[in-house]
């Protein structure tokens, strides 16, 4: 397969109507992409990660939130939270 016949199979897959123009720019893109991830497979990436010093938490502890249902009123129904559809 060729890399404009992949640029065309990514771009269908990822649901993108490219012009010709746009193609020849994410095909240069595309091939920088690819080259990287080349180059990090070559790294030896194996074991642990352990850094130098400790990381700050804080503790779990439940906290005393005040929620006043009044300033919720407007969201709910029947008891229920309104939720507007993502895809009208």
């Amino acid at each position: 397969m060729t890399l404009g016949a992949e640029i065309v199979k990514v771009a269908d897959l990822a649901r993108l109507e490219l012009t010709s123009q746009e193609q020849k720019r994410f095909g240069a893109e595309f091939e920088k992409i690819v080259a990287y991830f080349a180059e990090l497979q070559r790294l030896k990436l194996e074991g642990e990660l352990l850094l130098g010093y400790r990381c700050p938490r804080t503790p779990d502890e439940p906290r005393n939130y005040v929620i006043e249902v009044e300033k919720l009123s407007k969201h709910l129904k029947d008891g229920y939270f309104k939720i507007p559809p993502l895809l009208a």
